[in-house]
C-alpha cells in the first residue's frame, strides 16, 4: 500500500519520538563562554585574547545574577537600598543584592561594603582611577570656562 508505513517504520519513529531529547536552552552566560572559546581555540591576537576575556567577565557577571535569592540576602538587600536612599547613593538592585552577598561594590568614585546584619553602607575605599579622571574633567572645564571668560573681557573692553 502506497503511503502507509511499514511496522519496521512505525517501530522507528515511535523509538525516536521516546528517545528524543529536546536541545537544553542555553543561558547568555553560555553563550559567551562558547564565543570566547571558539575566539581563542585558534590562532588568535592580542585583540581577539582581550575580547575573548570580556566574553568571560560577561558570562561570570550573568552568572551570579542568575544565583538563586535566598530569602535573608532578599531581606539584606532591600535595606542595603533603604540606607543608600538615606545616604543619596545611587546603587541598583544588582549592586544591592551583590553588597548583600558580601562583596564589593563601586559608586562613581567610592568603593561601599554593606554591613551584613544592618544592610547600612560601609566606605571600603576610593576608585582612584575614577577620581583621577573626575579631576582631570573639572579641571578642563575650569580651565576652558576661564579661557572664555579671558576671551569674552578681552573682546568686549579691548582689555582685561
Amino acid at each position: 500500500m502506497i503511503g502507509q508505513l511499514t511496522r519496521e517504520q512505525k517501530k522507528r519513529i515511535a523509538e525516536s519520538i521516546k528517545n528524543h531529547k529536546p536541545e537544553r536552552k542555553k543561558s547568555p552566560a553560555d553563550e559567551f563562554e562558547a564565543l570566547a572559546h571558539a575566539i581563542t581555540a585558534g590562532d588568535c591576537t592580542e585583540y581577539d585574547q582581550s575580547r575573548a576575556e570580556s566574553y568571560l567577565r560577561a558570562a561570570y557577571e550573568i552568572r551570579q545574577r542568575e544565583q538563586e535569592l535566598s530569602p535573608e540576602v532578599e531581606t539584606l538587600a532591600g535595606l542595603v537600598q533603604v540606607w543608600a536612599k538615606i545616604k543619596k547613593i545611587q546603587i541598583s538592585r544588582v549592586q544591592a543584592i551583590q553588597l548583600a552577598r558580601g562583596k564589593e561594590v563601586t559608586a562613581l568614585d567610592t568603593v561601599y561594603r554593606a554591613n551584613p546584619r544592618t544592610g547600612e553602607l560601609v566606605i571600603a575605599g576610593a576608585d582612584e582611577q575614577w577620581r583621577k579622571t573626575l579631576a582631570r574633567h573639572k579641571t578642563d572645564d575650569l580651565i576652558s570656562r576661564w579661557k572664555s571668560a579671558v576671551k569674552w573681557g578681552v573682546g568686549r573692553n579691548g582689555q582685561l
